[in-house]
């Protein structure tokens, strides 16, 4: 039996629910639009908010804390899905086990397809939306999450495939803000070409101006367009991936010997789309990087319920609070195939 809970902080009054030692904020708005292909600016303050249901198709973040925490350890995780799918609700990362262990889960959406990922000739270098609205609902965490119990100083950024792709992106030297101490990116995924090799198959203007004006079945057919043009690759997303560019920051990052189990080209998938990056990173980030590679039968994915809510969850909970893996640099594990939910 869940009952109202009220947390009073920078943003506003927010209203989430509690079981008794567990409480959810879904679904806050940390984000401002003031139009479709606008760059993000921060949420108005001292908003009344109410945070009791799910509102999985707006770009917005939810919060699972211990009910009475104070200076806990917080993990921000950004959720994949190709730069297509998925949302800040994304059910394979549960925060209820990392409360009951007195950390604090902040799950953090993003505008998906042209909406996040179209850059335009006016942005700044290495600019995408998508990344952006994830470091501004980072420092989001760093004005608010104190009067949630949580350690504004102790975030630990956690990503997968897409999300991981923006965790690195987030470790940029120009996109570094300070907000996080440690990373931890899952099977990190890049498209093979940037938007400029790719923009002629849209067949609409890139502009921000007639973006904006358009309509959403015109856009979506634009997106289809450039999807069918390269159906094993990422339509779109930020590339190229320069981890010489990268901050100092621990960051562990890890892989699958086989990403994608397709008969014929499973293998090829594998490499082009996230063990090249993989590599780039391990053998070129200026931090120190710990890679675990995921064994045997583990696939894309299957990595995310065994963290958030199984056999690695204590390893997850130790790294937020300690900041020390506990991995010799190449580590090898196996998943157990009971917890690699689908």
């Amino acid at each position: 039996m869940s009952s109202p809970v009220e947390v009073t902080c920078p943003a506003g009054t927010v209203i989430g629910t509690s079981d008794g030692s567990i409480s959810t904020f879904h679904s806050i708005p940390f984000a401002h639009f003031p139009a479709r292909f606008d760059d993000a600016e921060m949420a108005p303050k001292g908003e009344l908010i109410d945070a009791q249901k799910a509102n999985p198709n707006t770009v917005a973040l939810t919060i699972v804390a211990p009910k009475r925490a104070k200076d806990a350890p917080v993990i921000v995780h950004i959720h994949g899905g190709r730069f297509e799918m998925g949302s800040h609700e994304d059910e394979a990362s549960p925060g209820k086990r990392l409360a009951e262990n007195g950390v604090i889960l902040v799950r953090i959406g993003y505008r998906k397809k042209l909406e996040g990922l179209v850059p335009f000739p006016d942005d700044q270098p290495h600019h995408f939306r998508a990344v952006d609205e994830v470091n501004l609902g980072l420092e989001w965490v760093q004005q608010n999450i104190e009067s949630f119990g949580g350690d504004p100083t102790n975030v630990t950024l956690t990503g997968q495939s897409a999300g991981a792709a923006i965790v690195l992106w987030l470790m940029r030297k120009d996109h570094y803000r300070g907000a996080f101490r440690r990373a931890i990116a899952m099977s990190p995924a890049f498209p093979h070409k940037n938007f400029r090799q790719r923009k002629s198959s849209l067949r609409i203007p890139t502009t921000r101006t007639w973006l904006n004006r358009a309509n959403q079945k015109t856009l979506e057919r634009a997106y289809q367009r450039v999807r069918r043009r390269y159906p094993t690759d990422m339509a779109l997303g930020p590339t190229p991936l320069q981890p010489e560019e990268m901050a100092d920051i621990p960051l562990v990052i890890s892989s699958h010997d086989k990403e994608f189990q397709h008969p014929i080209i499973g293998k090829r998938l594998t490499n082009k789309i996230v063990l090249r990056w993989v590599k780039k990173v391990v053998d070129n980030a200026p931090g120190k990087v710990w890679h675990v590679k995921f064994t045997k039968n583990s696939r894309h994915c299957d990595e995310l319920f065994p963290l958030f809510d199984g056999p690695l969850t204590p390893w997850l909970v130790d790294y937020a609070k300690t900041g020390d893996p506990n991995l010799t640099p190449e580590t090898a594990l196996a998943l157990p195939p009971a917890t690699a939910k689908r």
